[in-house]
């Protein structure tokens, strides 16, 4: 038997997958309680160090998981949850090799090559088992055009539309890693208006309390990365404006820089918001996009340069809405 202990958790993992009746279920709440959300900021050292060995013992409950989806031991929502929560720590280990803050010599228990190949199999396994769950849709379809380079992304504007919670998250996201067309980006930034508007499903009825409009447990910090990728996509449009040597594009210019200031700033003056925020891992970056609007508002810079920057690309992570 092989033991694998993370902090103050162990589980004992048996060498068989026909064993998996003697394995606690791979349950949601089983991998949330390894340190899943505590580890996905590989920016910070002390977690980078505990992501290998937890990337290797989710690895190894693949096949448990699949053998208790055979056996009916688990009920097919909770194993499309479990399948897509071992696929998104996979990529975001990719994610972190790339930023240069992990390093493949120690993940072994991946090859580089098969690592995509599998996120793409748990993702649709995932789908298969629970169409419902918009989250795995929407993760599952950003995967495809990470994976392909950038190809389908005019699909996942289309759901954008029907699903303008997970998949504008899933798009913004993306649209951080590869060019979108002036068409692309001009239906992502009508979305944006929209979920910040009062036609926003966010600010109506029942759905303005779910758990993708707001905070949980599992999202602590939903609400600061919604407005920062919001304010972000108003503030690049405002430095569009601003700079096309249009004169009559400059006053709508500046509404978008004062909309974007509105919605950074909004974190710091809301009470349910405010004490998160300073605690939030990102709040220095977004301060300087708060300087940065404001400096936009007067025409005295051009914003688009500061987006190429290392630290404003970091929110757009995992751990920006998870991390603890």
């Amino acid at each position: 038997m092989v033991a694998l202990v993370f902090g103050l958790v162990g589980i004992t993992l048996l060498p068989s997958a026909h064993a998996a009746s003697e394995v606690a279920l791979v349950t949601p709440s089983f991998i949330r309680d390894l340190g899943y959300f505590e580890t996905l900021d590989y920016n910070r050292a002390k977690v980078a160090k505990r992501i290998p060995a937890l990337e290797a013992a989710l690895v190894k409950l693949i096949p448990f998981l699949k053998t208790q989806i055979v056996t009916r031991e688990i009920d097919s929502q909770s194993a499309a949850m479990s399948m897509a929560y071992i696929a998104m720590y996979l990529v975001n280990t990719g994610y972190g090799v790339q930023h240069g803050q992990l390093h493949e010599r120690d993940l072994s228990a991946v090859e580089p090559s098969s690592r995509n190949s599998i996120v793409l199999s748990l993702l649709e396994e995932a789908q298969r088992l629970s169409p419902e769950q918009p989250m795995i849709g929407s993760w599952l379809e950003g995967e495809r055009i990470r994976i392909s380079g950038g190809e389908g992304f005019d699909h996942l504007i289309e759901k954008t539309k029907t699903d303008p919670v997970f998949s504008l998250f899933s798009a913004l996201i993306l649209a951080q890693e590869f060019k979108v067309t002036p068409a692309q980006d001009d239906e992502l930034f009508r979305q944006v208006q929209k979920m910040t508007s009062d036609e926003s499903p966010c600010r109506s009825g029942k759905k303005a309390r779910t758990v993708a409009c707001g905070a949980s447990p599992l999202v602590p910090y939903s609400r600061q990365a919604a407005a920062l990728y919001f304010g972000d996509a108003y503030l690049r449009r405002a430095s569009d404006l601003l700079n096309d040597d249009t004169i009559t594009n400059d006053l709508q210019g500046r509404h978008f820089a004062g909309m974007a200031l509105i919605l950074y700033g909004s974190l710091h003056k809301n009470p349910q918001t405010s004490v998160s925020t300073h605690l939030w891992r990102n709040e220095t970056e977004l301060n300087i996009r708060r300087r940065l609007a404001n400096l936009v508002i007067w025409g005295k810079i051009n914003a688009k340069p500061y987006f190429k920057t290392e630290g404003a690309a970091r929110p757009y992570q995992c751990s920006s809405c998870h991390s603890r």
